[in-house]
Formats: structure tokens, sequence, C-alpha cells
């Protein structure tokens, strides 16, 4: 029911009660639930779209809504059995969390009702757009499959190498440098390698791990503390974020959450302030199937139902080890992991909007059935602190790669239990600081392996460390697009290219990599090159050293997140005679990879000279099925590797800063408009430059 004065009153079945006020979509209500109720209805008016996207995702169930292009989403969805998993999870929920979903799920159709719409939400639908998130963020077994096959047929000094967790940016929790020493280069079984005749066929070799992650951290400040999150996955229309605040008696709570969950992700109740990072954990298992555990799989039909066309029926494979869901050396291979455990998933992240102090704050984030996370915390009284979060499988080897698990190991999972996860509380350096990196703490726990390099948040460190400490100094360092990594390749093109180039294309080259300022501005000359000549120099030598795990696996890939350590020692060997065939030497082979990098950005880019950094680095949005987008089509700046973080269709889906001693420099920035089928190119383009809005707003005429 709305009010004269634009508020909407909004009660559930169970006679909780919610205010939405208007302008900022304030939802008041005297409890959680009532919160709960508020936040579905609110949802529901805004993004109903994206809420059956989401859902339909996790379900398999997108082909019906948007046709053939999401067959083979679907087909990978239903084999891996997403909708069993969450009904047995619903059920698995304490009741406080069951009332919670009840009510959001109350204010969903209530909303869905007054619009008219013959969609209907249910609770498990909530438990489905938590899995979207544990999907997006936790592990597919690609980096299993790849070490098993690694072992299988590379000298074991060579795959120690590959996977070498050491890191020339390695950073701690606090911000400071930690030292790794990596293994030793074997040269001599690399040269036999690197003799074999390169193998052309299939697709590259090297795969990036998935795009998913983020960059936190907090710092303390003279009159409290600063906390600074922003998470970055595939931006599309809507935005994938969704801004939320709640009031719930004396208590303010703003921040970020994804349609469909009745939990803040990420924000503040004006005493703590918490944000996540992804943590690339350890959190699947592979296992080959032999022909005793084939005898005892229940084979199911699924049929799909797809948009103007007849539906597909699929068999799907289920074995006590998990579902089937590939093959190796003709042997099927079984996939399990905390995603398909129900025990691994529940909302109680809710509790932070509660906690009054860091130490509260870690022990909620501990104990949550989350993904794999890290979790930045800060408090009003200018405390910080960092632990992670979710439900990790108690491995017997700590932090190291690891391929297929053997057929005796326990099913289900033994967890890791809370007070055991590692955790740092106000830290001499007064700063806490994560960026997906891995640090030696969570590997001697054994959460993680293949995490990614710490050049973020050594990045982010040394900002904190030479700027102030308040919401202004964390904006910008949110959008600081320094990108020096890729000094060790620009370094060595100009040690290759000739000082006087005698042709066109190898003089454009050598001016357009001395022109490169060390950033990823949208207008810099020389990354686009620098970038792309990396990608070739990765897959020459990586296909060179693996050429026998293609052999035995036509779709091998490498997609070790390490991979940077790696590359620079190959790349500090090809003098010593490290070049992949058919390449005469080292000069011949790093000055051709020059200019295949040169032709093929002039052939991608569509232009007759190198472009600048964001004619390659274009944003074009994914729109969601069925709704109309407004054209949006941006030269970004920033890459992968800087704290900036953006490539296209990929990057901040949200920017919080949270100030606990001055609120009102507190904010929040999402790429898009709050409301499905409103006009978005403009907030896009104030987001791409960092304008964000306040995180709190107070509606006209509240009174509290």
């Amino acid at each position: 029911m709305t009010a004269g004065d634009g508020t909407v009153q909004v009660r559930g079945r169970d006679g909780s009660h919610a205010v939405v006020h208007h302008p900022g979509a304030v939802i008041s209500a005297e409890d959680w639930t009532g919160a709960a109720l508020g936040l579905g209805f609110q949802m529901a008016t805004d993004r109903p779209g994206q809420l059956d996207f989401l859902r339909r995702s996790a379900r398999g169930r997108l082909a019906q809504l948007v046709g053939r292009d999401a067959l083979d989403a679907d087909v990978r969805q239903r084999r891996l059995g997403l909708e069993a998993v969450a009904r047995r999870c619903l059920t698995l929920l304490p009741p406080d969390q069951v009332r919670l979903l009840d009510a959001f799920t109350d204010g969903v159709n209530t909303a869905l009702r007054q619009r008219g719409s013959a969609m209907t939400w249910a609770p498990v639908d909530c438990v489905h757009v938590a899995q979207v998130l544990f999907q997006a963020m936790g592990s597919n077994g690609s980096e299993l499959h790849m070490t098993e096959v690694m072992r299988r047929s590379l000298p074991s000094a060579v795959v120690d190498f590959l996977l070498d967790a050491a890191d020339g940016y390695a950073t701690a929790p606090d911000g400071s440098p930690e030292v790794d020493v990596g293994v030793p280069l074997p040269l001599a079984e690399l040269r036999v390698l690197f003799r074999q005749p390169a193998d052309q066929s299939g697709g590259p070799v090297v795969a990036d791990p998935r795009p998913a992650g983020s960059n936190a951290w907090a710092v303390a400040a003279p009159d409290g503390a600063v906390l600074a999150n922003d998470m970055h996955l595939q931006l599309g229309d809507p935005a994938l974020m969704y801004v939320v605040r709640l009031r719930v008696g004396e208590t303010e709570v703003s921040g970020v959450t994804v349609p469909g969950l009745p939990v803040v992700l990420a924000g503040t109740n004006g005493r703590v302030a918490w944000g996540l990072t992804r943590l690339p954990g350890d959190t699947a298992d592979l296992r080959s199937l032999g022909p005793q555990d084939l005898a005892d799989v229940e084979v199911r039909r699924e049929t799909i139902e797809i948009r103007g066309e007849s539906p597909v029926t699929v068999e799907v494979t289920q074995s006590r080890w998990g579902p089937v869901t590939s093959t190796l050396a003709g042997e099927p291979v079984a996939f399990t992991a905390t995603l398909l455990d129900p025990r691994a998933l529940d909302f109680g992240l809710l509790r932070l909007c509660d906690a009054a102090d860091v130490e509260t704050a870690l022990d909620i984030v501990n104990d949550c059935g989350l993904p794999p996370v890290n979790a930045i915390v800060a408090d009003a009284a200018g405390r910080v602190g960092w632990t992670v979060g979710g439900r990790f499988p108690h491995r017997a080897e700590a932090g190291r790669p690891r391929g297929f698990s053997d057929a005796q190991e326990p099913v289900p999972y033994r967890f890791v239990p809370p007070h055991e996860l590692p955790r740092l509380v106000g830290p001499p350096t007064g700063m806490v600081v994560n960026c997906n990196n891995g640090n030696h703490a969570v590997r001697r726990a054994g959460l993680a392996w293949n995490l990614p390099p710490g050049i973020r948040a050594r990045r982010v460190a040394v900002g904190v460390d030479g700027g102030g400490r308040d919401a202004a100094a964390a904006r910008d360092l949110q959008l600081d697009v320094d990108a020096s990594c890729y000094e060790f390749y620009r370094d060595l093109a100009l040690r290759y290219l000739p000082p006087e180039p005698r042709t066109a294309a190898l003089r454009e080259i050598r001016e357009d990599v001395m022109a490169w300022g060390g950033t990823a501005h949208a207008r810099e000359p020389g990354l686009a090159l620098l970038t792309v000549f990396r990608e070739l120099l990765r897959e020459a030598l990586v296909a060179a050293a693996t050429g026998p795990a293609r052999a035995l696996d036509d779709r091998f890939t490498y997609c070790f997140a390490g991979a940077e350590g790696p590359l620079r020692r190959l790349v500090a060997a090809v003098p010593d005679g490290l070049v992949p065939a058919p390449w005469r030497d080292d000069r011949h082979f790093v000055v051709g990879q020059l200019l295949m990098a040169r032709m093929m950005l002039l052939r991608d880019v569509g232009t007759d000279r190198l472009p600048q950094w964001g004619q390659r680095n274009r944003l074009h949005l994914v729109p969601l099925a069925g709704y109309p987008p407004e054209a949006v089509d941006l030269e970004l700046s920033g890459c992968a590797e800087t704290v900036r973080v953006a490539q296209p269709d990929y990057g901040a889906v949200m920017r919080l800063v949270v100030d606990l001693g001055r609120p009102g420099d507190s904010s929040v920035c999402i790429p898009g408009s709050p409301r499905e089928g409103v006009p978005m190119a403009e907030a896009v383009r104030s987001w791409a430059v960092g304008y964000g809005q306040p995180l709190t707003v107070v509606p006209a005429g509240y009174s509290g």
C-alpha cells in the first residue's frame, strides 16, 4: 500500500511489517525479518527480470528464456544437479533463517502481484541465487584436471616449476612483503621438451582462470577506520549489485548485495564495516571412475526446454563421488565440491548487521556458509582485521597443488573447524589488505594453492602507506591505474629491438613501447602491444614446456593463477637456448612475438596503426535476457593487474568506501541504474570515471 508521502507499507503473511521510504529506498522495520520482507518487495519492484535470470542460471533453465545460446550452460548445470542440492540445503537451515527467507519471499511475491506478473518466487530461489555466487567464486575443478594431466605426462621437476607458488609480489594480510623462495629452474628437462615439434592443433594451451575477484583493505584512521571494497565480476545490464539501506530499531545498515539475497554482502552498521574478496579455495575434487565405480552409477534423463525450438534430452550420470562431468584418457571423471554440499551454504551473514566490534564480526564470518572468501573488517574504535569465510575441506597436504583425489578419501567432506581458520586483528601496520592474493597463513592452513600473485595487494599497501587514510584517499586508490608490472615486458622488448629499426613495422613497435607511461590509462600508447606480447610469449613458452600434456589430453589447458612467476623465469632463460621450435634463436623469437602482437592488434581493433589502450579495452555490456539495454560503448582505464580492474565486460560491479569516523564521507558506486527499464548509459559513464553516491540516504520527512 502506497501512502501519500511516497512511502510503501508492506505486510507479510506472518504479521511482519516494513516501510519503504522514497527517495533512497530506505527500508525500516521492527526486526530483521521485517527488513527482509521490505527488501524482497523493493528488489522485485526494481529488478524482477534479474531475479528470474539468476535463479534460472543455477537451475539450468535459461534456454527456456533466451534460446539455444544458453543450452551449453543449462546442460552443465543439470549435470551438477544444483536444484536437488538447494532443496536439501533449505531443510538444513536454522529456523530463524527459514523465517528470513519466508519473509523475503512474501515481499517478492507481493511486488510481483502488484506488477501483474505471473512469476512466483520461493524460498529455495534465494538458495539458487547464492549458488550462482558460489559457482562464480568457487572451483570448477579445472586446476585439478590440469595438475593431474601434467603429473601423468611431464617430468616431476617441470611440474613443480610450472606450479611454483613463489611470488615476487607476495603480500601479507597486514600489507607487508612476504618472502617466497622458488624451486630451481629445470633447464635440462625443459630443453628436451623445447626441442620437440610444437603441436599446432587445438586451441590455446594457456587459459586464464575465470575472472572473479575483488580488492579490499581497511586502515586505522585518527578518528575511526576506513574500509574500501570493490568487487570484480562480469559487467551487465542491469548491474549485478544492488544498494541496500535498512533501519531496524536504532541500527542503520547500508551496503550492497545481489538481488535475491536477504543479506548485506559488504557494508556497515555504523559500528562495524565489512567487505569481501574472493579466495580461490581448494574446495573441489576430481576422481577417475573405474569399472567397479561405473557399475554403481545412477543415470537419469533431463529435458531442457529451448525457446523457439524442440526440447533437448540429456543424460546425467551420478556416481557416489559426485556427477560425472568430464573424461581423461578415456576414463569418466566425477566432480564434487562444497558447491554440491548442502551443509556449505547458509544465510548467517545477516548477523553482521548487529556486530559491535572486529572480533564479533570475524567470529560471524568464520561460522558462515559462504563461498570461499577473504573478509576485511573495521570498527569505530579504529581496529581492523582479516580472516576467511566459508566451509573448507580438511586437506592432508597443506597448500600444495593437487590432481585427482584418491577413491578412499572421505565423502562428504570433513570441514576445517571455524576456530581453526586464520585471522589477523590489529596489526602494527594499522592496515589489512587482500586482493585475492595468497598468503602464508592461507597456504599453511591448506585452504588454497591456486592463488593469483599479489600485484594489486602490493600496490594497495604501498598506496596506503604513501597516501592519506581517509575516504577520499581510498576512492582515489580504487581508481589507481599504475601498471608498472609491465615494465618487465617493455624492457624485454627494448632489449631485443634494434635501436634504429629498418622496417616501418619495427619502428612503430619501438616508438609505441617507448611512449608508454607506465599506466593503464585509456589514452596510453604501448600497453595494448605489451599485453598481447606477454600473452604470445606465455602461450609459446608454456606450450613448448607442456607438449606431452596436450598429447595425453587434447583439451589440456594451463590455468595456474600464479603463472606470472614461472613465465618470467622462462623468459629469462630464453637467451640460454630455451627457444620454442621452430624459432632459430632468442632474437628471432622475441622480435617475432612483437611483430605478431602488432599484426593481431591491427586486425582486432581495425586500425592501421597501433591503438591506445582504451581502443582495445572497450566496455560492451552483456544485456539481461529480454531486457532492452541502452547502447554503451566506453574506453576503459585499468587492466587485470591494476588496482582499478577493468576489462571488456568485466570489472568493478561495485565500489564501496566506508569511513566510520566520518559517515557522511562514505560512498557507493555501481555501474548502472538501480532499476530495470531505466536508461543506464549516463550512470555507467559516471561509474567509469569513479563518481559515486552517498552510502546513506535519509529520506525527506523521516524522523527515525
